[in-house]
């Protein structure tokens, strides 16, 4: 898979979100592009490893 650096085209919320519509999935650490990719479904099911950490850091 080849990685591309779209970072110089993109210059506001707006770029953002046009780039977003074009992906199947958007993978994020950043919480406004994971707001906005949750917005356009674009993010992963992530229950499953919700769930795991929330079991491993309530186990005692």
């Amino acid at each position: 898979m080849k990685r591309h650096d779209l970072t110089d085209d993109i210059h506001d919320f707006a770029d953002t979100a046009a780039l977003i519509e074009q992906l199947d999935l958007v993978m994020t650490v950043h919480t406004s592009v994971a707001h906005l990719a949750g917005a356009f479904g674009k993010l992963g099911d992530w229950s499953a490893p919700v769930v795991q950490a929330k079991a491993a850091l309530t186990a005692g």
